[in-house]
């Protein structure tokens, strides 16, 4: 089936947020397939890094507006968690 599974384990940190350029999201476990798509408040997809291994994403501002955005963090199919962050 094409349903996702959903497995939240122990928490995300993303630091520092707010960020200004940059932002590290840190992992309890290892990525072996990670994607990270980061949405803006209505739900729009605004940035998204594929083929993430380890337990370390560093989060570019890039075309970031200020303002807050959830993110979700999938390895493979699982749904691993999910936050938010804020760019200054």
């Amino acid at each position: 089936s094409n349903i996702e599974s959903v497995i939240l384990k122990k928490p995300i940190i993303a630091s520092p947020n707010p960020f200004q350029e940059t932002s590290s999201i840190i992992l309890s476990s290892e990525l072996q397939h990670g994607t990270l798509i980061i949405f803006d408040l209505f739900g729009r997809e605004v940035q998204r890094m594929q083929n993430l291994t380890g337990n370390t994403i560093t989060v570019h501002r890039n075309n970031l507006s200020s303002g807050m955005y959830y993110f979700r963090l999938n390895d493979g199919l699982t749904v691993i968690g999910s936050g938010t962050i804020s760019v200054n």
